[in-house]
């Protein structure tokens, strides 16, 4: 049998359905990366439950198919779209761009803005934040504004990514966060990936990593030292960096 037949049937077992195609993962035998949609109900309990998903997971392990998750939060997929539109709808003289994303009943909220905003226009972009996700199951809720936060260049992400290499978004998110910078959410990172990755500066790989790529090398440079990124990376993986 296939192991997209028996992915499907074991799915189909726990009366589940696959969001789209399984991505295969190269660096596993067996190994296979399912996506699949998830909602909230009233009380915000995720449907299917995290142990159906644990169940599919051992079932399948035991078929020899080592299966991990790419969840797709449709509640938290509306409640994103529709308050990065309305934000944008009803602020068009002061937000250029906003960013939203959903995770475990809180809403984190990232906007740039066309000019500095003053305390009276925060608080209103809050309010109407609040009044929002009040719709929603939401327990709280944070808003930033872009130009105040320390968000990484392209250049720091590319020094990051070369020391890090091959990273995925997870680890790098966590080692950005470790090293004090701002992080709106994966959504963003994944955005400033995939802008960087369109400029020719980073590679993605099939199993969803990422390298830099000859172009950015020539952009970092190198050096002599203990400073240099060749010697950072050494030690990196000296420490039991992969």
């Amino acid at each position: 049998m296939e192991l997209s037949d028996t992915v499907d049937e074991v799915l189909a077992r726990h009366h589940i359905t696959a969001a789209g195609p399984l991505i295969m993962n190269p660096t596993v035998d067996g190994g296979v990366y399912i996506p699949l949609s998830i909602r909230r109900d009233s009380e915000g309990r995720q449907i299917p439950a995290s142990r159906v998903l644990a169940d599919i997971q051992r079932d399948l392990q035991e078929l020899g198919v080592v299966a991990e998750y790419h969840l797709v939060d449709e509640t938290a997929r509306v409640i994103d779209e529709g308050l990065r539109e309305s934000l944008v709808e009803r602020f068009p003289n002061l937000i250029d761009k906003a960013v939203v994303s959903s995770e475990g009943g809180s809403v984190q909220v990232w906007i740039d803005t066309s000019h500095e905003v003053d305390s009276a226009q925060a608080a209103t972009i809050k309010e109407h934040v609040q009044r929002y996700v009040e719709l929603f199951n939401v327990r709280s809720f944070k808003v930033g504004v872009a130009s105040e936060a320390k968000l990484p260049s392209n250049l720091e992400l590319i020094s990051l990514i070369r020391r890090l290499s091959p990273v995925d978004c997870y680890t790098l998110q966590s080692e950005l966060l470790a090293r004090k910078f701002d992080v709106p959410s994966l959504t963003w990172l994944n955005h400033k990936l995939d802008t960087m990755r369109k400029a020719g500066l980073v590679v993605r790989m099939e199993n969803r990593h990422y390298a830099v790529t000859p172009e950015a090398l020539q952009r970092l440079g190198t050096s002599k030292g203990r400073n240099s990124p060749d010697v950072a990376r050494l030690l990196f993986l000296a420490r039991g960096g992969k």
